[in-house]
């Protein structure tokens, strides 16, 4: 059932992007996200149900990713740096992976975003060799997010540390916990690494990140600064 929506969908041209904004401590905006939205009938779909819905048909998966990272590419905003979520099952249709680091290749000026609960379906090892060798700079989404796997491999290799929204909770509840944040962010800036804190909502949120010296900040704090492009 939701394999012929997904097909209706990517035939009918039911999506569109959302493209939120990175901003710095001064609330500049730095970058922005690509973030899929689907609608069917009238009716939005769930980008999460939506994706999982079709990851076991690896081809169908490949074709869907790739015919909407080709519309974000196309309508990203000018002149700043985009973030790409890219969920790593598309790699387990092998016959598309060269296919797919060419595609890539065409652009300039972005940070792919592996989705972090797809890490579990490659091997680490070699995904950090294909960005190395193809000079992809890439973030993990969601450090310190429940259920999301961890690899050393790909943490030592990426050039963005995305720190999940759930830690600010943990932050407000369990105050020493800003030892482990204050270490993972100077071992990121020790490394020439860059920082990002995403689900900043409100002013106290902001004034967290900042009080950490994340680079980034990311939420609905700042949705006013959002792009929506079809």
């Amino acid at each position: 059932m939701m394999k012929d929506i997904a097909t209706e969908i990517l035939e009918k041209g039911w999506y569109w992007t959302e493209y939120q904004p990175i901003v710095d401590i001064q609330e500049h905006v730095y970058a922005y996200e690509a973030l899929a939205r689907f609608y069917y009938n009238g009716l939005v779909v769930q980008p999460d149900k939506l994706f999982g819905s079709i990851r076991d048909d690896v081809q169908f998966f490949y074709e869907f990713e790739c015919a909407v990272k080709k519309e974000q590419f196309k309508n990203r905003p000018k002149n700043l740096p985009l973030f790409l979520n890219l969920d790593l099952h598309t790699f387990q249709y092998r016959q598309g992976i060269n296919n797919l680091i060419l595609r890539f290749a065409r652009h300039h000026d972005f940070i792919i975003e592996l989705v972090g609960n797809s890490l579990d379906v490659v091997n680490a090892g070699r995904l950090t060799e294909v960005f190395q060798k193809t000079n992809f700079k890439y973030a993990i989404d969601g450090y310190f997010k429940d259920h999301n796997p961890f690899s050393l491999k790909l943490f030592f290799g990426s050039s963005v540390i995305k720190l999940d929204k759930g830690i600010l909770q943990h932050l407000k509840t369990q105050p020493d916990f800003a030892y482990v944040i204050d270490g993972v962010i100077r071992y990121a800036h020790a490394n020439h690494k860059m920082t990002l804190l995403a689900g900043i909502e409100t002013t106290q949120d902001e004034e967290i990140a900042r009080n950490l010296g994340v680079d980034w900040m990311q939420g609905f704090l700042f949705k006013s600064k959002t792009i929506y492009a079809k």
